[in-house]
């Protein structure tokens, strides 16, 4: 009875039962004696994909080699565990960050050797998350949950381990009451939608912009995106969200329409509300509602957002497509792309991440980039739009390249929705620049 409820059956490893009472014994001992301690979670990446492949008892055989290996590598007096599915954790006594990140390295050494399934070599990556006590948390849920987040943290920078920072993720109470403050600016209409607009490379005119949220706090002042969009994300309120600036977005299209000044919006959505199997449904119904014309709403999509599940992102975006949605893949570049269901997505604009863009006079490989992705794209038929057009040099280049559109500071920097129309009146083309005059300025 006690093997069965402390120890995995597949693994023979310890369970989260078993880690969760040697934690908590670790704990009092190191709050007596004022110890440090270290803690790692790793994940296997991609178990799913060789499941589907490979078939489960394949995976299982990932998993206890996975075991086996970490049993193998642990240091004495450290005490590893699987807590579930293809997650395992150790603990080591007496460890600091320096100590953490040793063991991190050596641990990838062993786990990243081939594990060999039917004959064949497979590679297997992992992500690991390290959270330190004391610096991390004094109890075993904050421990828990600030390993889980280094984790995550890794498998979205796409790097092999992260040490949990505190300075990013504020106390729960703050996230709590930030999170109900951003439910309660959501529905009493307390956002503020700003545009940035985009220009087509060939004449020089603005050809659409993309909607922008910002959150003026009453009592924090501005709040960045990058904070309240995460934080929406891990609360569910992404959903709201996406819907109150799609319905603001469509109520523009709407005025501007009337005023004969139609330009497309294009409005982010992320991995989470991709995997909303309503949004076609509820994206149909606003359109009607608001009686949009075709192609004046737009959707854009990270492309590590397309790849988390590729095959229903297909389907999501397919439906969205036969709605009259234009759909553009953005920060192209910075995930992991695949060319096959970049052929496949029903997208018409392709947008590089502003990283290469910006970089590309000082970058002979951020250059190659781009140069080499307009060239992609373009032979797959789509369209090329660059972000991060900073200067007139970043402008001649593209154009010399034959980017199709471009956005960035050179054009505008995102403005509030209501100055956008003046803005436009305002707004002469970008030429550019003649190649006499910078031989004779040279």
């Amino acid at each position: 009875m006690y093997r069965l409820t402390q120890f995995d059956l597949l693994t023979g490893l310890p369970n989260q039962a078993l880690f969760s009472d040697t934690l908590a014994a670790e704990l009092r001992s190191c709050r007596q004696h004022e110890r440090p301690f270290a803690l790692l979670q790793m994940n296997i990446e991609r178990l799913s994909e060789i499941n589907d492949a490979l078939g489960f008892t394949q995976g299982d055989q990932i998993l206890c080699e996975f075991g086996a290996r970490l049993r193998e590598a642990m240091p004495d007096g450290a005490f590893v565990a699987r807590l579930r599915g293809d997650e395992f954790a150790l603990l080591l006594p007496d460890s600091d960050r320096a100590s953490a990140l040793a063991m991190a390295r050596r641990l990838r050494e062993v786990l990243s050797q081939p594990v060999q399934l039917v004959e064949l070599p497979i590679d297997v990556s992992t992500r690991t998350g390290i959270a330190l006590y004391p610096d991390h948390g004094s109890t075993l849920h904050d421990l828990y949950r600030h390993m889980d987040i280094a984790v995550r943290q890794a498998k979205k920078q796409g790097v092999d381990c992260v040490v949990f920072d505190p300075a990013l993720y504020p106390a729960p109470s703050h996230r709590l009451n930030m999170a109900g403050d951003l439910r309660r600016a959501i529905e009493a209409d307390d956002l503020r939608l700003c545009l940035q607009p985009k220009v087509d490379m060939r004449d020089g005119i603005v050809c659409g912009a993309e909607a922008l949220v910002r959150w003026q706090h009453p009592t924090r002042g501005l709040i960045p995106p990058s904070e309240f969009i995460e934080l929406a994300e891990q609360t569910g309120l992404i959903r709201p969200l996406a819907e109150w600036m799609i319905a603001r977005v469509l109520r523009l299209n709407g005025q501007w329409d009337d005023e004969g000044r139609s330009l497309p919006i294009a409005v982010n959505l992320s991995a989470r509300n991709l995997r909303d199997e309503d949004l076609v449904d509820k994206i149909r119904q606003m359109l009607a509602h608001w009686g949009t014309a075709n192609g004046l709403l737009e959707i854009e999509i990270t492309e590590s957002a397309v790849m988390e599940d590729a095959d229903f992102a297909l389907r999501v975006l397919h439906g969205l497509r036969a709605e009259g949605i234009r759909l553009y893949i953005d920060d192209f570049g910075t995930g992991y792309s695949s060319l096959s269901y970049l052929q496949k997505l029903p997208v018409g604009c392709i947008k590089i991440d502003q990283s290469f863009v910006r970089a590309m006079a000082v970058s002979s490989d951020s250059a190659a980039i781009v140069r080499s992705t307009i060239d992609l794209v373009h032979d797959l038929g789509r369209k090329v739009v660059a972000e991060g057009v900073e200067t007139q040099q970043h402008w001649d280049a593209l154009c010399a390249l034959g980017c199709d559109v471009a956005q960035g500071y050179l054009i505008a920097r995102p403005m509030p929705a209501e100055d956008f129309p003046a803005w436009v009146d305002r707004y002469r083309p970008i030429r550019a620049s003649d190649p006499a005059d910078k031989h004779g300025a040279a």
